[in-house]
């Protein structure tokens, strides 16, 4: 367990995620996806083999987890499955390529609510009380 714990803090190294272990929910959220942008920065072997170790963490302080030892490192763990768990929910969220033809599409219809946006925009600009108008 102990190694499986170096090897993390060690590709977490210049990352400060103190912030999990306080007590406040938007700190700790805070600090996961901190984590979450630390492993997305590393190549793709290191956020698989990232991937592997918390996974292989979490079962051996599962084993250990009723020791002084589990104890004291159990908030690293938890932090270190939730940064795991997190990022594979956004990994399976990725979207699938669009094609060429969806794209194109897509940008015709943010070219067309740009035109309305400014239409819009240049009715407001010659009210005389702007700021009542929005």
């Amino acid at each position: 367990m102990k190694e499986k714990l170096e090897i993390l803090l060690d590709i977490m190294h210049g990352y400060d995620y103190s912030a999990y272990m306080r007590t406040s929910q938007a700190g700790r959220i805070r600090a996961i996806t901190g984590g979450m942008n630390v492993i997305f920065g590393k190549n793709e072997k290191v956020q698989k083999e990232c991937n592997q170790i918390a996974t292989e963490l979490a079962k051996a302080h599962s084993l250990c987890e009723a020791t002084e030892d589990g104890k004291k490192v159990a908030l690293e763990v938890s932090y270190f499955k939730a940064v795991r768990a997190s990022l594979n929910k956004l990994q399976e969220k990725q979207p699938k390529r669009k094609s060429k033809k969806e794209v194109e599409a897509r940008v015709s219809q943010l070219l067309e609510r740009s035109i309305i946006s400014e239409e819009f925009l240049e009715e407001v600009r010659l009210y005389e009380h702007k700021y009542l108008a929005v």
